[in-house]
């Protein structure tokens, strides 16, 4: 008999020993017999659900979820569900998974509509390590559907929005808005911040647009904005830039802001040709090529004791990207 219990018959004794002695024993067998259903540490029929000393929870053979008896398999773990809602539990191949869906009669994973309505799921996938939105539209009450996955947030941390699977630019967030090869995607590192917003494409690359951000320190002088190109020696390329910046220390009365729109060639010999700008304005002087970048001089010198060189925000055009502009070695004299 547990301890507790023993104490609280001993207790009962001081009253009415006699009567206690009589039915006590009787009371402790049936405690674990409730209308009908038993505790037992193995599941079976009318099981009472325990928690055993290991943490784990022993549920019944089976549960009626909608008014239909789901049975409880080794893979299958637990299955709860009310008027269309479920949450079920699952083993495969012994890695845990749980799915949250509305609107599902049967396995979330190979459902049927309670209503004619709408079904949505949020499955929590432990084998691949992702968490996946699925949706379906609105169908027949009782027909069996296929869920269409509308997000995911991968393994790598990767939101993806209207695709399936991570593209593998390294982007954090993915969106892809039904367009044949159309997206967003957005790319954080230490050294800058990235946007590219892609369009439909032909056999020479898609329409994008490019933004990057990023504080360049001044190095020495601080006059000079140095771009280089990837010198990729087999197609030629065509990149525009608008280009615009502000002094990085912020505690000044004027701001030393700059801009000016250029476009530039990059041919498969790795040169740089038929460079064209305009509306250079504030604290731009000249632009030049150099070899295989294009330098950007300015009137003033972005140096400081506190906070030298400059912010810019670089937006630029081109059909491909890796031979383009070099953004990991955009930089300040």
């Amino acid at each position: 008999m547990p301890t507790i219990l023993t104490l609280f018959k001993n207790v009962l004794r001081m009253i009415t020993p006699e009567e206690v002695d009589a039915n006590f024993e009787a009371i402790v067998e049936n405690l674990d017999k409730l209308g009908g259903y038993t505790a037992s540490q193995t599941p079976g029929a009318n099981q009472i659900p325990v928690i055993k000393a290991d943490g784990s929870t022993v549920l019944p053979g089976d549960l009626a979820v909608d008014g239909a008896t789901q049975s409880i398999s080794p893979a299958t773990k637990g299955v709860f569900g009310a008027n269309g809602g479920a949450v079920q539990f699952r083993n495969d191949t012994d890695i845990p998974q749980t799915y949250c869906s509305s609107n599902v009669q049967g396995f979330p994973w190979s459902p049927t509509r309670k209503v004619a309505a709408p079904a949505a799921q949020i499955s929590l996938d432990g084998y691949y390590g992702v968490i996946r939105f699925n949706q379906a539209t609105a169908g027949a009450a009782g027909a069996a559907f296929t869920w269409t996955q509308s997000m995911v947030l991968d393994a790598t941390g990767a939101l993806l929005i209207g695709t399936t699977g991570n593209n593998g630019s390294g982007a954090k967030l993915q969106v892809n808005g039904g367009m044949s090869a159309a997206r967003l995607e957005l790319t954080q590192t230490t050294a800058a911040s990235q946007q590219r917003l892609v369009g439909n494409a032909n056999a020479q690359g898609p329409a994008q647009v490019l933004r990057f951000m990023r504080q360049l320190p001044a190095v020495s002088l601080g006059t000079k904005i140095i771009i280089p190109f990837v010198n990729q020696g087999s197609l030629n390329m065509t990149t525009f830039v608008r280009l615009m910046g502000i002094g990085s220390q912020y505690n000044v009365s004027t701001s030393k802001g700059f801009s000016v729109d250029f476009s530039v060639g990059n041919t498969a010999a790795g040169t740089l040709t038929g460079l064209i700008a305009w509306n250079g304005g504030g604290a731009f002087s000249s632009i030049a090529i150099n070899g295989n970048q294009v330098e950007i001089i300015l009137s003033q010198a972005y140096t400081s004791a506190t906070a030298s060189g400059v912010n810019i925000s670089m937006e630029y055009m081109t059909p491909v990207e890796s031979i383009s502009i070099d953004l990991a070695n955009v930089r300040m004299n």
